[in-house]
């Protein structure tokens, strides 16, 4: 991942399941990187994870912040 945002590590890093059963070390954050959906914005700290045909997945709880409608 290349952002012109500095990274900082994990004080404590955690493994992440993906839905085909590999685990993925999540080492890495970026602190307060804005994140812009149709328009809207709002700040995210984006934890890097070594993975291939994604560049984010955005979580509920986050969606829930920007008043997402998940249908």
């Amino acid at each position: 991942m290349n952002f012109d945002v500095l990274h900082e590590k994990l004080l404590e890093p955690f493994s992440v399941s993906t839905p085909i059963g590999e685990s993925i070390l999540a080492e890495r954050v970026y602190r307060d990187c804005t994140i812009s959906v149709n328009h809207k914005s709002t700040m995210a700290d984006v934890i890097e994870l070594d993975m291939v045909n994604f560049d984010v997945i955005l979580g509920m709880d986050w969606l829930h912040s920007c008043y997402a409608l998940v249908d």
